[in-house]
């Protein structure tokens, strides 16, 4: 299994479009959902875990995580989606979080 499966499967922008189904994102900050998503793909590879069930089955876990955590930014915001500061104030409060940071 190479990088390219795990960033069209588990691990892809597809997913997190997915978990923020309700909100979706601005373009700005789909580049850089997207961005995140190739890293995490190319370290979950670089790290050696392409055939690693466990950590596979984490990585999509903290996918969810990120993206609901998005989502907690946007809500008391009042946004329609999801925007870059949405993003950067996710990660802020969870990083790191494997393998997204």
């Amino acid at each position: 299994m190479g990088t390219e499966k795990i960033e069209n499967g588990v691990f892809s922008y597809e997913n997190a479009q997915y978990h923020a189904s309700d909100y979706g994102f601005n373009p700005p900050c789909e580049i850089e959902v997207k961005e995140l998503m190739r890293k995490g793909a190319k370290r979950i590879e670089t790290e050696g875990h392409l055939d690693d069930e466990s950590k596979l089955e984490l990585a999509e876990k903290n996918v969810t995580n990120f993206i609901s955590e998005m989502i907690v930014e946007a809500q008391p915001r009042n946004f329609p989606i999801l925007y870059e500061i949405t993003k950067k104030n996710a990660l802020l409060k969870l990083c790191p979080l494997w393998p997204i940071c």
